[in-house]
């Protein structure tokens, strides 16, 4: 019987703290405007996010959607996640207190046959900019938005390293959002040159 209690609690934690993570999950989902197939469930068997469509159907997220909505899913669990670790009653729990996020532009904005940004095309050569690259530049500030907004419902709890081709024009603006390094020159890159030599 206590072994039963005993693992009854911990399915009922199970369940609460899956509850808690997917609610977060949906939220943050919400503010990027994603797709939304159904009920979003993190799988912890597959390791991965479903869908739930009238209580039937499953769907997992490599079944459905676009770039951008698995680019949005991830960064949405990412931040659920540690919302969630960051908590009052989780704060001590071991997991790392930050996020590192590489070019969640680039479903927008890829990289071209050269290997060279879209992104770094349009404010080097002054390329024009149209409705649909506009919507874009939209969508890639929406996510910085989103982030920041992660940060300050954690109470700064965790930061938020993101690797990105999007500048000053794109996030300059957005509260909690700081420029460490820019590497535009050739020959510049997260490794220093002198640590190469």
């Amino acid at each position: 019987m206590k072994e039963y209690l005993s693992n009854s609690a911990i399915r009922n934690r199970g369940f609460m703290t899956y509850s808690k993570i997917n609610s977060l999950i949906d939220s943050y989902a919400s503010q990027l405007q994603l797709e939304q197939r159904g009920e979003i469930q993190l799988d912890s068997k597959e390791l991965t996010l479903s869908f739930r469509i009238n209580n039937t159907v499953k769907e997992y997220l490599w079944e459905v959607g676009s770039g951008a909505n698995w680019m949005g899913y991830h960064i949405s669990v990412f931040l659920a996640i540690h919302e969630f670790l960051s908590l009052p009653e989780n704060i001590n729990l071991p997991p790392f207190s930050f996020i590192v996020i590489d070019q969640p532009s680039q479903v927008y904005f890829p990289s071209t046959a050269t290997g060279e940004n879209l992104l770094d095309q349009y404010s080097t050569n002054n390329l024009p900019i149209t409705a649909s690259t506009q919507n874009d530049i939209l969508a890639t500030k929406k996510i910085f938005e989103v982030l920041s907004s992660a940060l300050q419902k954690s109470n700064f709890n965790f930061q938020i390293i993101v690797l990105e081709h999007a500048d000053k024009s794109i996030w300059g603006e957005i509260d909690n959002t700081y420029e460490a390094a820019c590497w535009k020159k050739k020959g510049d890159g997260l490794i220093p040159q002198e640590w190469i030599l």
